[in-house]
């Protein structure tokens, strides 16, 4: 069940309440905006006294950034409840006994950066359009008196139209055009009041000769190795907290079952292989990978050697400390550039020492490995893996990869690694045999049991005849000693 709204039945209710809550924050409404992708949210700010009125209202870009950094907000104080009431009233048709302290529910659906690209195209124009309007003062309501709070929220997707260096604070404001902008292309003006606009960006303390790691939600990436090196421990967690745990949909599309069965079938079997001989493999499928100021990348399956199977959300290799052994794809209806010709490179620039991928609907496969460079050393290319009777060699996993059917399966010794629908079948017909042998023994038992029953009676019934033949004996002896005494 959902949380209780709370609601009001007149002012001095209302009053009331705000001079009960121990919190300063009360949301009052939560909406989709007129930009497609950006939601627009107003919260009441307030003291226990009622001296301190503020409303503010919040536009953030879900649809772009999944943690709603990016966007902006506006700020206004009131003289008291009154004022405030009258406003809400006049401007959303709320009045106080409409007015309920949702708990910030979000409005359905909320958009998110891991829908379909036409709906990300739409997110980033409307967020486009309201940059513009937000800039150039649109979104500030000229009846209320509006306040610049500390750290106002002020996000943007590319860099500042005007720099802040540049910008005219005197009364007459920015230059409104090329001729006054001494001959610049023509940028949207930023008002006096607000803010400067700025990146959204995580740049932790450093010296300054130190590399400084900026976050750009858009194109999320880990610090360079140089940005790592320098961060201390609170910094590169600051850092890493930054980096979305879900990949958007153009790393992930969907492929239908085909793709899942087969992605979830190696990672299956891998995993289990693995586990019954002792050997410490991670296998997992479909997390995001980031290497150091690389765009992030989500495999269909991945192997790393060496490394306990915890759980993760994510493999950030700065923090790991070391990269990927090997990469599976499966290729059902995916891009095929990307499968057969990009990520190819790109696996090798990265230092992959192997990339497979099982095309579905060829059934076929195609091995990569890093080629030998100058002693010994790999080179950031892929040489092909030469199949022999069909069979592929990863020397990462120290198995053979072939297709049987519609499947992929892998091989050790020449025999196949069983797949843990398998692997379950076998167990249901071991304790389908030890049920029967029990079955037996125990009918075995009881027949025994039964054997032994009746031996006992029979036992028995001749103990019984031997006792009655004693009595008879031991009663002609002494008839015959009466008679012989002429008793």
């Amino acid at each position: 069940m959902g949380k209780k709204k709370r609601t009001f039945r007149d002012r001095d209710d209302f009053v009331a309440y705000l001079a009960s809550r121990a919190e300063r924050q009360i949301p009052l409404i939560y909406r989709a905006s007129a930009y497609p992708g950006v939601t627009e949210e107003c919260a009441l700010f307030s003291s226990r006294s009622g001296s301190d009125l503020r409303l503010r209202f919040t536009w953030s870009c879900h649809g772009l950034d999944w943690m709603g950094d990016l966007g902006g907000s506006h700020a206004y104080v009131f003289a008291d409840v009154d004022a405030l009431l009258a406003y809400l009233e006049g401007r959303f048709g709320l009045r106080v006994v409409d007015l309920a302290i949702r708990g910030g529910e979000a409005p359905a659906p909320l958009p998110l950066v891991d829908d379909t690209p036409d709906e990300l195209a739409r997110y980033r124009e409307g967020f486009r359009r309201f940059e513009e309007d937000f800039v150039a003062g649109a979104l500030v309501d000229p009846s209320l008196q509006r306040i610049e709070e500390p750290g106002e929220k002020w996000a943007r997707l590319g860099p500042p139209s005007v720099a802040p260096e540049s910008r005219d604070e005197g009364p007459g404001g920015p230059p409104s055009s090329a001729s006054e902008a001494g001959g610049a292309a023509r940028s949207v003006p930023v008002p006096p009041s607000l803010p400067p606009p700025r990146h959204l960006s995580y740049s932790p303390p450093m010296a300054a000769a130190d590399p400084v790691y900026r976050h750009d939600p858009l194109d999320p990436r880990a610090p360079s190795q140089a940005e790592w090196d320098a961060m201390p421990e609170g910094e590169r967690q600051r850092a890493i907290a930054l980096l979305p745990i879900k990949a958007p949909y153009d790393l992930s599309p969907c492929e239908g079952d085909t793709h899942r069965k087969a992605r979830e079938s190696a990672v299956s079997t891998l995993d289990a292989f693995f586990r019954r001989i002792g050997r410490r493999v991670y296998v997992s499928s479909e997390i995001v990978v980031y290497y150091p100021d690389e765009p992030r990348f989500s495999p269909d399956v991945f192997v790393v050697l060496d490394d306990d199977s915890q759980e993760r959300t994510r493999w950030i290799a700065s923090r790991e400390g070391k990269g990927l052994d090997l990469v599976l794809e499966v290729h059902v209806a995916g891009d095929e550039a990307k499968d057969l010709g990009g990520d190819v490179e790109r696996y090798a620039r990265l230092g992959i020492r192997e990339y497979f991928v099982f095309d579905r609907t060829r059934l076929a496969i195609r091995g990569h490995r890093l080629a030998p460079g100058e002693g010994g050393a790999a080179a950031p290319t892929y040489q092909r893996i030469v199949p022999n009777a069909g069979s592929y060699t990863s020397e990462v996993l120290g198995l053979e990869l072939r297709v049987d059917g519609a499947k992929l399966r892998f091989e050790v010794g020449g025999a196949d690694v069983p797949e843990a629908e398998e692997l379950a079948a076998k167990l249901r017909t071991m304790v389908d045999k030890l049920e029967a042998r029990h079955l037996e023994a125990e009918a075995l038992a009881e027949a025994m049991t039964e054997r032994a029953e009746v031996e006992a009676g029979r036992a028995d019934a001749e103990e019984g005849r031997a006792d009655a033949l004693t009595e008879k004996l031991a009663a002609a002896n002494a008839e015959i000693t009466r008679l012989q005494h002429g008793g």
